[in-house]
């Protein structure tokens, strides 16, 4: 099983020849022949890294969904209106509408990105490729949220839910507004009830500044301030990766925050993600034979798909208090 492997005894494996407590790997390994001066980890492992990104990313634990892509794209029929129902008397016509059902195409876009590690390191801490396992991991999880949440949309990256059209808003003001309640949490659920989405299941990401600023509010009497039914079903997630030094008028510290139902969020991809080590890799600074290290690179192929705009709101302008 995919989960039990260890991209961590692989690599110490390969590097050192100690395949201790790591025979699962050897065997992976042993049907892998040295390409180009390194290898290709075996795509179990691999599929491992894309495994352990997901359980981080955020968009994920809200509730995204992954799309396998068997080519370069994929069209995804998605529903842009509704039909209409309509009573009728016996015997009387009835009257049809239509089902707007548009086309997008998912596109695989490439994300990649690599760390030097010291053959020493390898050698001296048992514990460095596992390390080494979760940073990848980390660094995939991040940048998949950043692009699922803010990504341009040109061609390089996918476009992340901030661009897509009808994606509701509410705005805290021409230069944004600290949380003084949860009113503007309140009002997203709302809108996305009037837009004829769930009002259960929804969840919201969002900064952790601001997360902890609702948590300690309180009412006149210093009583920490009980939030509305729909704040407490919500689910809540906090990333980094929502900045708090954007620009909304005259502030320059403002955030934002998105809730919504997050299965309409997905992820198509291309392929899992691929591991490739290498001692003789080099570039402008140098290369890995010369400093005695390895370098691993990682990447994967994705695109983002949101079904269903409307029943996702941008909370934009959140400053934090004045006396924060």
């Amino acid at each position: 099983r995919r989960e039990d492997l260890s991209f961590g005894r692989l690599l110490r494996g390969v590097l050192t020849g100690d395949w201790k407590h790591a025979e699962a790997e050897r065997a992976l390994m042993s049907h892998r022949s040295m390409t180009g001066g390194g290898w290709l980890i075996p795509s179990p492992i691999s599929a491992r890294i894309i495994d352990l990104a997901r359980n981080k990313t955020r968009c994920f634990e809200a509730g995204a969904l992954t799309i396998p892509m068997e080519s370069a794209e994929l069209n995804i029929a998605r529903v842009t209106q509704d039909p209409n129902m309509y009573w009728r008397h016996e015997n009387t016509a009835v009257t049809f509408s239509d089902v707007v059902v548009g086309k997008y195409v998912l596109k695989a876009k490439t994300l990649m990105g690599g760390c030097k590690v010291s053959e020493e390191l390898i050698q001296d801490a048992p514990n460095a490729g596992d390390i080494v396992e979760q940073a990848l991991s980390s660094a995939l999880a991040l940048e998949l949220d950043r692009a699922g949440l803010y990504g341009d949309g040109a061609a390089a990256e996918p476009m992340g839910l901030v661009n897509w059209d009808d994606l509701q808003t509410v705005d805290m003001g021409s230069d944004g507004d600290s949380l003084s309640g949860y009113a503007p949490f309140s009002e997203a659920v709302q809108l996305i009830g009037e837009a004829n989405g769930p009002t259960e299941g929804l969840s919201c990401i969002m900064a952790p500044r601001d997360l902890g600023v609702l948590d300690r509010l309180h009412d006149g009497m210093g009583n920490p301030l009980q939030p509305p039914e729909s704040w407490k079903a919500m689910r809540k997630f906090t990333t980094n990766q929502i900045q708090t030094n954007q620009t909304k008028g005259l502030s320059s510290d403002a955030s934002n925050a998105f809730v919504g139902y997050f299965p309409e969020m997905f992820f198509g991809i291309r392929m899992e993600a691929t591991i490739d080590v290498s001692r003789d890799a080099s570039d402008s600074a140098g290369g890995a034979f010369s400093h005695y290290q390895v370098w691993i690179r990682a990447g994967l192929r994705a695109d983002v798909l949101v079904a269903r705009p409307s029943w996702f709101v941008n909370i934009d302008g959140i400053v934090p208090p004045a006396d924060a």
